[in-house]
């Protein structure tokens, strides 16, 4: 999920509308993720503490990135949040695998 995509919570918040611009010219355009398949020219701003664990809008918890990286970035905290999902989960069927994929 794309933060600063028109229509996301994020877009709409004060502080993030006041700040993207100035995070995007701070780190000068650049994507400050540089993974792999990267785009190198910045053109969303990502949380750094992702925003549903308790990251803010604040400067220091903001860095441009290219959508590339930044979608490799929001999937892989997906995966990490669906998986503690699956660990936490109390239901005894939640915990049950597919019998396809029993061993």
């Amino acid at each position: 999920m794309a933060f600063d995509k028109a229509g996301s919570s994020h877009s709409k918040d004060p502080e993030f509308v006041r700040n993207r611009p100035r995070v995007l010219a701070r780190d000068m355009g650049q994507c400050q993720i540089a993974g792999d398949d990267c785009e190198v020219r910045a053109t969303e701003v990502d949380h750094i503490k992702n925003f549903k664990s308790g990251g803010m809008h604040a400067m220091d918890n903001l860095q441009a990135v290219c959508n590339t990286c930044h979608k490799q970035k929001t999937q892989k905290e997906a995966a990490r949040a669906w998986a503690k999902i699956r660990r936490d989960a109390t239901h005894p069927d939640s915990r049950l695998q597919h019998p396809g994929l029993r061993k």
